[in-house]
């Protein structure tokens, strides 16, 4: 996400989302049909202020013991991996944490479930976000967002 001014990008702010996957059963011979959407991670980032603290805005609460994919935090999954630097030891534990993690939230709808107790069944799981407020930062995103006064005059705004 980034704003122009004078031609000239500006970033403002980072998103990221981890291992998003989505799933679409329908069993044969039956009404059943399920349907799965799983979310790893999401992390935002601030790219606007400098002198702020707290570049991740948005991270899940456990964020810091896990492997990141931003090089400014601490080595990815596959670069750990592949880095012949990296002992055995090391590999290993970062293959037990993704593989313990569970996603950041997960949404599953069952139509018509093989166990026939309900009509519908949905379960939902999710975990903690760690949200820091940077008034600096939310206030440059609302800007980018607003309509500009000139296209609202034109009429040229979408209308529900």
């Amino acid at each position: 996400m980034a704003s122009s001014v004078d031609n000239k990008d500006i970033p403002i702010a980072e998103l990221v989302w981890e291992d998003l996957h989505a799933n679409v059963r329908r069993r044969v011979g039956s009404d059943n049909t399920c349907t799965e959407l799983s979310l790893g991670g999401l992390y935002c980032n601030d790219l606007y202020s400098d002198s702020t603290h707290f570049k991740a805005v948005i991270e899940p609460r456990d964020a810091g013991s896990l492997p990141r994919r931003d090089s400014q935090r601490s080595m990815g999954l596959a670069s750990l991996l592949s880095d012949k630097k990296v002992t055995s030891a090391k590999r290993m534990s970062a293959l037990l944490i993704k593989e313990e993690r569970k996603p950041l939230f997960s949404l599953m709808l069952d139509d018509n479930p093989l166990d026939r107790k309900a009509d519908k069944r949905l379960v939902v799981n999710s975990r903690a976000l760690v949200m820091v407020y940077n008034q600096a930062f939310l206030n440059r995103l609302v800007t980018f967002f607003t309509i500009p006064d000139e296209l609202q005059v034109l009429g040229c705004t979408i209308n529900p």
